[in-house]
This record gives C-alpha cells, structure tokens and sequence, in this order.
C-alpha cells in the first residue's frame, strides 16, 4: 500500500523506493547503486535553476521505514538513521574515489 503523497503522482518507486518524477534517472540510478552495494558517496544540493550550492552530505544511501520508503544518507555504517535526501535536488555526485559521477548542467561546484 502506497501513502497519500506517493499515490499522488509526484513520485515515481524504484526498487521500493520513493523519488521524485523530477529526479534524473541517472541520479536515481547512482543512488540506487549506492544503497544496493553500500558504497560511500559525496552529494551536493542546490538550486538547479541557478546553480546555487545549498549543502553536501557524505554516506551510504539507506532508506526509511514505512509505506512510503525515501532515500536517506546514512553517515556511517554504525548509525541508525539519515537525513532524507532531496533527490531532486542534487547538483552533483562523487564517488569515494573523488570521480564525479553526476554533474548538473547548472553546478557550479
């Protein structure tokens, strides 16, 4: 059963996961990638219309509990929870090798 807010069309499921329609598949998938094989990434968030770097984040992408599941970046393999992440919010992705895997047209980071 799917809660009110993801039967309302504004998110599509992945795997059991919600993001949002405006998330690039690409994104999805390194996300994706990341909580499957429990690999360390760096994110960074903004305005994607302007570019404008909000914050970043550095973990393993986990998700939450419920009937609407979310991804969320949890910090170390110890800790019990994460901040949700805003999907579609991302301005760019890297690996724990430093590899950008993802860039926004718009980055300017």
């Amino acid at each position: 059963m799917l809660c009110s807010r993801c039967s309302s069309g504004i998110h599509v499921h992945v795997n059991g996961i919600s993001y949002y329609n405006e998330t690039p598949k690409e994104v999805i998938n390194l996300l994706e990638d990341s909580r499957k094989n429990k690999k360390r990434i760096s994110l960074t968030f903004g305005d994607k219309d302007t570019g404008e770097v909000w914050g970043k984040e550095k973990g393993i992408v986990g998700s939450s509990t419920g009937t609407c599941k979310i991804p969320l970046v949890i910090k170390t393999k110890r800790s019990l929870g994460g901040e949700a992440i805003l999907d579609d919010c991302i301005l760019k992705i890297v690996d724990s090798n430093g590899k950008v895997t993802y860039s926004h047209e718009r980055a300017h980071v």
